[in-house]
């Protein structure tokens, strides 16, 4: 039925529309007494009262249809349009679009562009040549009057034709709008892109409209259904906050749009207007829009046809591209800008627990290397060092304040690469410590690429390992011919892979400091925090090594002369990115009061060039950098026995012979390993610390040792069964020295994660809180599952103590206590142990402390501590032996479950309850010379050892 012009332009009745809505102020519409009108056509608009994020308004119907999330079809009522008239109005979008074509081939040349000015908020449409040269070229600037001639024709073809003109701000079909039609044809050309650019400036309320299916089905979720890329890069370049309100009403197109806005490098004006609740926004698999953007290679566009085919079968980055760098770029941009308008998504994990680092790292493995996808964590793989997106990632993490957060964001559940490098203990070595030691140490470890901190004390470099036979005066020559020994970390430092160091602590010598031009040699680490605690540093040599810190700590001597070279124009000035200085004086020749009137001249004169920097003075009577003491193991022995003796002779044997397939791993949990002073080789494999300073960031590293215990514990374990690698966990100390409760579930699970063998713990915890309890079994449990054999101390207190000790009393775990010289069990081991080893008379000196600590040199029983590394050690080279001998994953298996390990154990015990490991028994010294290239010694060996396991 035809009906006419007023009947046309007549509003819809919004309570039976389906379709979002617009605010009328904020898209253009002029609003008079009778209610808001589109300001270009006249068509008349009711108005809308609920307003949505972004500024958008929907009707009451709508509201209830997004929160049902159910699709509604348009209903016919008095005021809407009739099926006939949808029908119409789409001849009507054909005719409209068809006149266009024709009317841009006659005025336009072959590959010529009509586009909107990129200012969309004027309210008039103004069509400019796509061209650079429009002006200067003759012949552009012709196409250019032949583009304006035709544009002109065509609104006056629309205007002789005001139906045609009106039902172009209607929909037709299916509630589809003319936008709609456009995107939807089966060939688009240059002259639909030209019309869809003229509609969106023309009729600015039709983007939003969905069709008579789905509201969300805007001309931006058609243009990315039917795969129309270029109508969407007009929407994401020249309509940025349409296309805002548009993913906000719908948050999952974001995913779809990030391939595009990567290739197309139009981030910036989206991100800047999109809400938080966008970026924090997930998809199925709980990844966040920084873990799509973060992904290895080239991400699918929707848009391009055959995406869901278009599978990648090699380096994404590599092959993709004819510029692979300029790829990642592109990718970085918009990684910049997601993590500046929402820094908290750094920290964001998806279902699988993966930050975007991790992500990154997984996707990597999922292309090129999926058989690493079992091992449950993805070391970062050498092809992704030097990568730009992980490098920016790893640095956004390694800001953050919390070490646990980082390990968990960087490493997942278990750390694998030390995320600092802290020497601090280095200046409680009695005999200081040699440059070989010192290589031995640093190449041992490995290092995240970025970071946190590097800690560095004043110590005495000495020509032997030990330092033992040096005089004072002979040890103080060395350390000014070795003063070159800080250099010395950094280069070992760099060559270990480290390229950035956040913060830098090092405490200078103050009879023979560096040199200036030795300082400077750690410019290429990029450092952002400098704390170099050399008195009255020059400004320009900090600036050469670290022109980007932000916080600088310096050390002055009170001299006027050096505080104004600081405040100077050349000085700290020159620090672009400085906003904090901490400065240290150290009152010497002037009063208290002079000295204060230099800081304020200093202050004012630095502000004057700084106006928003921190300063923070402080006033000293004299500079100590000496940290806290702690105390390490000399060069004293522990008293053996003849059970001892033998085992280190049959070891001994078993070093010499090849390794074995299968690595024997165990994990040595207690106060640390001193790597300088035990002879470890390269057998620590990994180490993590849960020794932190209460209030601060600082953690004491795993490669040093409070009192030596662990590192004792450590050697004993190695002397047994010489083929063990070792894992180190260092444990938190509570106030009075003990571990505590909570660092010790931690590193049985980091254990656990690391797939060791064996967990040894020469400790007890007498009284546990029944959460605390809970939660220790609960790791044990874990661990025993894994077919982890666990080695706990019993209590030395013997039956005068009443209460359990845990983790010895802990089903499933071998529960160890001291023996006499003579086998029989110690006093203090026969009410709990299952077993007992050799430790009751085995003593070891006290420490020898530095000077700050007042202990004497008494003797120590170590008693089931000692036990318990012993029982380690033994377990650990049965497995090795059963390795070497070729039996088979079968009996390595078998034995990792405790039920036959106690077997095994039992049957070499000759004693009852609890039983003495009579060990030379079973590991003759005899194959103390033997090397297994005889036939007749091989089966000897091989007899020897199905003899203990059988």
């Amino acid at each position: 039925m035809k009906k006419d012009d007023s009947t046309e332009n007549s509003p819809r009745d919004e309570s039976q529309t389906s379709r979002r809505r617009v605010n009328p102020r904020e898209e253009g519409y002029e609003i008079s007494s009778s209610g808001p009108t589109e300001s270009n056509s006249g068509v008349s608009r009711p108005s809308r009262s609920l307003p949505l994020t972004g500024g958008i308004h929907m009707s009451d119907v709508d509201e209830e249809r997004l929160r049902s999330n159910q699709p509604q079809c348009r209903q016919s009522s008095e005021s809407s349009e009739t099926d006939d008239e949808g029908e119409k109005t789409t001849e009507h979008h054909k005719d409209f679009v068809k006149r266009f074509r024709e009317i841009w081939k006659k005025y336009n040349q072959e590959g010529s562009l009509w586009s909107i000015d990129e200012n969309v908020d004027t309210n008039e449409p103004k069509f400019t040549r796509n061209s650079p040269d429009s002006h200067s070229d003759p012949d552009n600037l012709n196409r250019t009057r032949q583009s304006e001639k035709g544009i002109n024709a065509f609104e006056k073809w629309l205007s002789e034709n005001p139906k045609i003109q009106n039902s172009s701000k209607k929909v037709g079909e299916d509630g589809r709008t003319v936008l709609h039609y456009i995107v939807t044809r089966a060939k688009i050309t240059e002259s639909h892109i030209s019309l869809f650019d003229w509609v969106m400036k023309a009729c600015p309320y039709l983007y939003k409209e969905g069709d008579e299916q789905d509201a969300t089905n805007t001309v931006l979720q058609m243009a990315i259904k039917k795969k129309r890329p270029r109508f969407v890069e007009c929407l994401l370049k020249r309509y940025p906050k349409q296309t805002v309100k548009l993913i906000e009403f719908n948050q999952s197109l974001i995913y779809e749009l990030i391939p595009m806005m990567i290739d197309k490098e139009c981030s910036e004006p989206i991100l800047s207007c999109l809400g938080k609740e966008v970026l924090f926004h997930v998809d199925g698999g709980e990844n966040s829009p920084l873990h799509l953007a973060a992904k290895y290679g080239r991400l699918v566009d929707p848009c391009q046809p055959h995406a869901q085919g278009n599978q990648q079968k090699g380096p994404a980055n590599l092959a993709d591209n004819k510029d692979p760098q300029q790829r990642i770029d592109k990718q970085l941009k918009l990684i910049e800008g997601l993590l500046e308008r929402y820094p908290e998504a750094i920290i964001q994990t998806n279902k699988a627990g993966q930050s975007a680092y991790q992500y990154r790292i997984r996707t990597f493995y999922e292309r090129f290397k999926p058989d690493h996808l079992d091992l449950g964590y993805w070391d970062e793989p050498e092809e992704l060092h030097d990568d730009k997106i992980m490098d920016l990632l790893k640095d956004k993490i390694m800001h953050l304040n919390e070490r646990d957060k980082i390990i968990h964001l960087l490493h997942g559940n278990a750390q694998k690469r030390e995320i600092h490098f802290d020497l601090l203990e280095l200046a409680n070595l009695k005999h200081g410590v040699s440059e070989s030691a010192l290589r031995r140490l640093i190449e041992g470890l490995k290092f995240e690429s970025i970071l946190k901190y590097v800690r560095i004390p004043s110590y005495t470099l000495s020509t032997a390992s030990n330092g033992t036979g040096l005089s004072n005066s002979r040890r103080k020559e060395q350390q000014l011919v070795g003063k070159g020994d800080f250099q010395l970390i950094f280069n070992l430092l760099k060559l270990r892979g480290v390229k950035k160091i956040i913060s830098i602590n090092v405490d200078d010598d103050d009879e023979s400091p560096h040199s200036d031009e030795a300082i400077e040699k750690v410019a290429p680490f990029d450092i952002e925090e400098w704390d170099w605690r050399r008195v009255d540093l020059c400004s320009s040599v900090i600036y050469t090594a670290a022109k980007n810190a932000r916080k600088i700590f310096l050390y002055s001597s009170g001299n006027n002369a050096v505080l104004h070279s600081w405040s100077a124009v050349d000085g700290l000035n020159r620090f672009e990115k400085l906003t904090d200085v901490y400065i240290f004086v150290q009152q010497r020749l002037e009063s208290e009061d002079r000295i204060k009137r230099y800081l304020d001249n200093f202050e004012r004169r630095l502000k004057g060039h700084k106006p928003h920097i921190n300063i923070y003075p402080r006033i000293q009577s004299g500079i100590n950098f000496v940290s806290d003491q702690l105390y390490y193991p000399g060069e004293d022995k522990v008293d053996t026995n003849v059970w001892l003796e033998n085992m280190y002779k049959f070891a001994g044997f078993i070093k010499n012979l090849q390794d074995p397939t299968r690595d024997v791993k165990v994990a040595v949990v207690d106060d640390g390993v001193d790597k300088l002073l035990g002879n470890f080789e390269d057998s620590v494999i990994a180490g993590v610390s849960f020794y932190a300073s209460h209030g601060g960031f600082r953690t004491w590293p795993h490669y040093f040792s409070s009192n030596g215990h662990g590192t004792l514990m450590a050697q004993l374990i190695r002397r047994i069964c010489p083929k063990a690698k070792l894992y180190i966990a260092r444990l938190d100390q509570g106030i009075n020295g003990e571990p505590t409760i909570e660092s010790a579930i931690k590193a049985i699970s980091w254990a656990t994660t690391m797939r060791v063998d064996i967990i040894s713990m020469s400790w007890t915890f007498s009284e546990l809180d029944q959460n605390s309890e809970k939660n220790l079994r609960g790791e044990i449990e874990k661990a025993h599952n894994a077919n982890i054999l666990t080695f706990a101390s019993a209590s030395d207190q013997g039956f005068n103590h009443t209460s359990k000790s845990y983790p010895g009393n802990i089903p499933g775990v071998f529960c160890i206590g001291a023996a006499k010289t003579s086998g029989m069990a110690d006093d203090a081991a026969l009410r709990e142990s299952h077993f007992v080893f050799p430790g009751g008379s085995a003593g070891l000196k006290s420490p020898r402390r530095t000077q700050t600590n007042a202990a004497s040199n008494s003797d120590i029983v170590f008693g089931s501590s000692f036990a318990t590394a012993v029982a380690s050690g033994l377990a650990a080279l049965i497995l090795c032996c059963v390795e070497i001998c070729g039996l088979g994953d079968e009996y390595r298996d078998l034995l990792q479950q405790h039920e036959r390990m106690q077997d095994v154990f039992q049957g070499m015990a000759g004693t009852p309850k609890p039983s003495y490991i009579e060990a030379e028994k079973y590991f003759p010294s005899r194959f103390a010379d033997k090397t297994l290239e005889d036939e007749e010694d091989i089966e000897d060996f091989r007899r020897i050892v199905e003899r203990i396991i059988r």
